[in-house]
């Protein structure tokens, strides 16, 4: 004989159970997650050496001692916003 569990038991983990514990720590200045591995004054450097175009992203990984991906996400994470440029009108005949 097959027995079956309910599909419908209570979950032990869910979102519900840890949101009243995240909105003090928060109120306290804990924000959580994994930290990040290059310092403000890293993050400088990689933007400067990645805008001067004279290394690869791999370069720059190995002078900071990160992969390609950790630059490419901290360089994205910190994008600096850029003015859009002005569409130019269409010639019209």
């Amino acid at each position: 004989m097959v027995h079956i569990l309910p599909c419908n038991a209570p979950q032990r983990h869910s979102r519900c159970d840890t949101y009243p514990c995240i909105s003090p720590a928060r109120a306290r200045g804990r924000t959580g997650g994994r930290p990040s591995r290059l310092s403000a004054d890293q993050v400088r450097t990689a933007r400067r050496l990645y805008e001067q175009q004279d290394m690869t992203v791999a370069q720059i990984g190995d002078v900071l001692g990160v992969s390609r991906t950790t630059i490419y996400r901290t360089l994205a994470k910190h994008a600096e916003p850029v003015a859009r440029r002005r569409a130019k009108p269409s010639p019209t005949m």
